[in-house]
């Protein structure tokens, strides 16, 4: 009986320890592999898709960690200034966009207008480990049978926000 008494006593103590090492002296980074939709051929008459997959990790130092937490992600406008976006060559341009959802109807932003962020919670696990949360992002040209050819490129920044 003493012993189950002290486990959990232990038990509580490491959980109100850990939120406030999670709070205090994590540092996450964001991971990503690159939007790539290869070769665009604007006769084609239609759309070119793709994926990219993002991480947010949290790496741990030492100790156990166990942490509910919640984040709200977002995502910048790129070189268009807005949320219809486009790559650039040069002077030339190329509609996409990136999206929530493999409909291609949420077109991800910071959340205002008709944008969407991304929102998660769950409870934060590790021992000796890297917590890690992943998402995917959806990319979308619509056809544009007058793209100049060009290498086109934009860069968005994501930014996690811990709630």
């Amino acid at each position: 009986m003493n012993s189950k008494r002290i486990i959990l006593s232990t038990l509580l103590i490491v959980l109100n320890y850990s939120s406030q090492i999670f709070a205090a002296n994590y540092t996450c980074t964001v991971t990503s592999n690159n939007a790539n939709f290869g070769n665009f051929n604007p006769l084609n008459y239609s759309a070119s898709t793709t994926t990219a997959t993002f991480t947010v990790s949290c790496p741990l130092n030492s100790g156990v960690l166990i942490a509910n937490e919640s984040v709200v992600i977002t995502f910048s406008q790129g070189n268009a200034g807005s949320f219809t976006r486009y790559m650039t060559s040069g002077a030339n341009k190329l509609s996409y966009n990136l999206y929530k959802d493999n409909n291609y109807t949420q077109v991800l932003g910071d959340g205002t207008g008709s944008t969407y962020n991304i929102s998660a919670s769950g409870t934060v696990y590790a021992i000796y480990g890297t917590p890690q949360m992943s998402f995917t992002v959806y990319g979308k040209i619509p056809s544009q049978p007058n793209a100049v050819k060009g290498s086109y490129s934009d860069n968005i920044i994501i930014t996690v926000t811990y709630q």
